[in-house]
């Protein structure tokens, strides 16, 4: 069955999937998580209105499970770059408490 003709719930299917990809293709980090949590729904809605084995539905579930692995490996690359940032973050704040520690800089107005 082509994609114009699927059943509503698997047009969803296909539609969430398509969301997640294009808010992993533009960096949206909140668009993918709320397309995401629309997943389990959309299955479960889809396996209700048409049935496990209903044509498009496989087609479908295969598009979202690219999607959601695109989106997880986004989401993990983004989480590295928080964690890299929280690490340079604290890496500079503790170098600037041991130098003031050592005396080695002067506070004025709480700056060095």
């Amino acid at each position: 069955m082509p994609p114009e003709q699927d059943p509503r719930a698997i047009a969803r299917m296909r539609q969430l999937a398509a969301e997640v990809r294009s808010a992993v293709g533009v960096g949206d980090v909140e668009a993918v998580c709320r397309a995401a949590a629309l997943l389990p729904d959309a299955v479960e809605a889809a396996r209700r209105e048409v049935g496990a084995g209903a044509p498009g539905l496989q087609e479908a579930a295969a598009e979202l499970h690219a999607a959601n692995d695109a989106a997880e490996a986004f989401l993990r690359e983004q989480m590295r770059r928080v964690s890299a940032r929280l690490s340079e973050i604290g890496s500079g704040g503790r170098a600037t408490s041991a130098y003031t520690r050592r005396g080695g800089g002067r506070m004025v107005d709480g700056r060095l």
